[in-house]
């Protein structure tokens, strides 16, 4: 696993950090908590599939648990707690009392910072991502699915959306991914920055017999850095 790093530089931008951990998939995460750890963040976003649809909850929501006692911590459930959710197996109750903000087309003001998450319900509620865009000052949207992003939120005034669920394209050659659960072969939206505003987590751990390859799991820290008279611009490490 690494981390990796976004700094951000907006016009105007809050002056703010925060931790991406996307894809967990109730996998084990005490490396996850440890990085967290080491870091000086706000809070936590966790954009969808903390839990697996094969594997369960439980390790998932020990998790927010976990992190919950660190940060504040968002998030907006993926594919795997809605299909879980369509089974009754993913069990809201439990999520709030760990004390994590459950967001499911709902948004939340953090300091500076407007902080939503779109629920993977279909079809798109496209008026809550309108509204959304609407609300005044920094827009931190956590949305599952990268494809999403052009298809719903390109056009809309939102600052920065982070994504996970492509797993970094599980083979990755010659820096683009082979395969992604929504994209299929040769996706186009696997790992880093696209549009200037969409960053896409390989999330933190692998959920199939394939190998990763090329494709190491993941966690971000984004930092948000007040710049005026300039425009948006991201750049990245990882360690």
């Amino acid at each position: 696993m690494v981390t990796t790093y976004y700094n951000i530089t907006a016009e105007n931008g809050p002056e703010i950090s925060f931790a991406v951990a996307a894809d967990l998939h109730n996998a084990e995460y005490d490396e996850v908590i440890t990085r967290i750890k080491r870091e000086k963040i706000d809070f936590i976003a966790i954009p969808g599939d903390l839990i697996s649809k094969k594997q369960g909850c439980e390790r998932g929501y020990a998790f927010l648990r976990e992190a919950a006692q660190l940060k504040p911590t968002f998030y907006e459930p993926g594919n795997h707690e809605k299909a879980l959710d369509s089974d009754g197996l993913f069990d809201r109750s439990v999520v709030k009392e760990s004390g994590v903000v459950l967001l499911e087309n709902a948004s939340i003001r953090f300091g500076d910072i407007n902080i939503g998450g779109l629920s993977m319900q279909e079809p798109t509620d496209t008026e809550w991502l309108t509204k959304f865009a609407e609300k005044k000052g920094y827009k931190l949207l956590m949305c599952h699915r990268p494809e999403y992003y052009f298809q719903y939120i390109s056009k809309l005034n939102i600052d920065i959306t982070v994504a996970g669920h492509a797993h970094g394209g599980q083979i990755r050659l010659f820096g683009r991914g082979l395969f992604s659960p929504g994209q299929g072969l040769f996706p186009k939206y696997t790992s880093g920055v696209y549009d200037g505003r969409l960053i896409v987590s390989r999330g933190l751990t692998n959920t199939v017999v394939v190998p990763r390859i090329n494709n190491e799991p993941e966690l971000l820290v984004v930092s948000i850095h007040r710049l005026d008279k300039r425009l948006p611009s991201i750049s990245s490490t990882s360690i």
